[in-house]
C-alpha cells in the first residue's frame, strides 16, 4: 500500500507538472496569439495605406494626362495664332502696298493734271 501511495503521489505531482506546463504552453499561445493579431492589423493598416496611395497615383497620372492634353491644346492654339499672325501681316503688307501703289497714281494723275491745266 505504502508503493502504492508513493506511485499515486508520483503520478499526482506529474499530473502537477504537467498542468505547470500545459499552462506556460497556453500563455504562450496567447501571447502568440495576440501577437498575430497585432501583426494582422498592421498588415491591414498598411494595405489600406497601400491602396490609398495606389489611389492618389492613378489620379496624379491622370492629372498629369490631363495636364499634358491642354499642353498639346495650348501648342496647337498657339501654332494657329503664329499662322494667323503670319497671314494677317501679309495681308496688311498687300493693303500697305496697295495704298502705295494708289498714291503713285494718285500723284501721276495729279502731275499729268498740272501739266494740262498750266498747258
Amino acid at each position: 500500500i505504502v508503493k502504492e501511495k508513493e506511485d499515486i503521489q508520483r503520478s499526482f505531482r506529474q499530473c502537477e507538472n504537467d498542468n505547470i506546463r500545459i499552462d506556460r504552453t497556453i500563455h504562450e499561445k496567447d501571447e502568440i496569439d495576440m501577437e498575430n493579431q497585432a501583426m494582422k492589423e498592421e498588415l491591414e493598416k498598411h494595405r489600406l495605406d497601400n491602396e490609398r496611395i495606389t489611389k492618389r497615383l492613378k489620379d496624379e497620372e491622370i492629372d498629369n494626362q490631363n495636364v499634358e492634353c491642354k499642353l498639346t491644346n495650348t501648342n496647337a492654339a498657339r501654332k494657329n495664332l503664329e499662322f494667323e499672325k503670319d497671314n494677317f501681316i501679309l495681308d496688311l503688307d498687300k493693303r500697305m502696298n496697295h495704298i502705295v501703289d494708289l498714291n503713285r497714281n494718285t500723284q501721276a494723275t495729279i502731275s499729268e493734271m498740272g501739266q494740262v491745266s498750266h498747258q
